[in-house]
């Protein structure tokens, strides 16, 4: 299998990544099952649950989810990130704007709970 892996993260008996331009795989650790489970392209994403969540680079690097299964696809927020991180029923990510926030999101809320400004 000729990939180009980029942002690597192993879930259970899974492996997830980026291929540079072409979206996000999944495959068994042993690897096999190779699936393709969104077409987006992403420089950043993370998994909670049977959720992975990442910035969309075709819409503007906004926030979406998608679950690990390929199903599910959806924009989670309007705001352009980078550098998710999930922690608890968390998601810490970076704005990308002029002042370089982080945010703090509830994983089932639609709201950001807090807003650090980065010194």
């Amino acid at each position: 299998i000729k990939t180009e892996a980029h942002n690597i993260i192993v879930s259970n008996e899974w492996i997830f990544y980026r291929d540079f331009n072409r979206g996000i795989y999944k495959m068994k650790k042993d690897g096999s099952n190779l699936v393709k489970i969104g077409r987006d392209d992403t420089y950043s994403f993370n998994i909670y649950g049977e959720w992975l969540y990442y910035s969309n680079v075709n819409d503007g690097e906004k926030l979406y989810r998608i679950r690990t299964d390929g199903t599910g696809n959806a924009k989670v927020s309007d705001k352009s990130v980078v550098d998710i991180n999930i922690v608890g029923n968390w998601i810490y990510c970076r704005e990308i704007n002029p002042n370089d926030n982080i945010i703090e999101r509830h994983i089932n809320k639609k709201y950001n709970a807090l807003w650090i400004p980065l010194e």
